[in-house]
């Protein structure tokens, strides 16, 4: 699962990256809401993402039925170096990603007034990195 595919406006205070998402998306009954954070610290040489967090929320209304929802994604990593020197490019891929992750969490509640067989919960009890697997960082002007 894809998780955190949005991009983050923000600006740098010395090597900490600061970055705000915000869009209300509107089509036919259903509307929705998304907010992220993300803060990045780059190390002294500018070689390493030190560390960086993301988060993101949804929030959904469908108006026809009165259904409504929300998501929440949290992430967060360490010691991702730059895929070459001056790159503005840090990754880790495959296995080796889990590594870096120092947590993870992701919930989805679904609420339909009235139909229990429509309202439901999810939450990620594990996860774990294989071939496809990858952790990047970029910054583009």
């Amino acid at each position: 699962m894809p998780l955190g595919l949005i991009t983050l406006e923000g600006s740098f205070a010395g090597n900490t990256f600061s970055g705000f998402y915000n869009e209300v998306i509107t089509n036919g009954d259903n509307s929705f809401t998304i907010t992220g954070s993300v803060t990045v610290q780059l190390n002294e040489d500018q070689n390493e993402v030190s560390s960086v967090t993301f988060s993101k929320t949804t929030n959904w209304v469908n108006n026809s039925n009165s259904s409504n929802g929300s998501s929440v994604e949290i992430f967060s990593a360490n010691n991702i170096p730059a895929t070459r020197q001056g790159s503005s490019i840090y990754t880790v891929e495959h296995s080796s990603a889990c590594d870096n992750i120092s947590s993870l969490s992701y919930s989805r509640i679904n609420n339909v007034p009235n139909d229990v067989n429509s309202s439901y919960s999810e939450f990620i009890e594990w996860y774990d990195c294989g071939g496809e697997s990858e952790v990047t960082v970029f910054f583009s002007n």
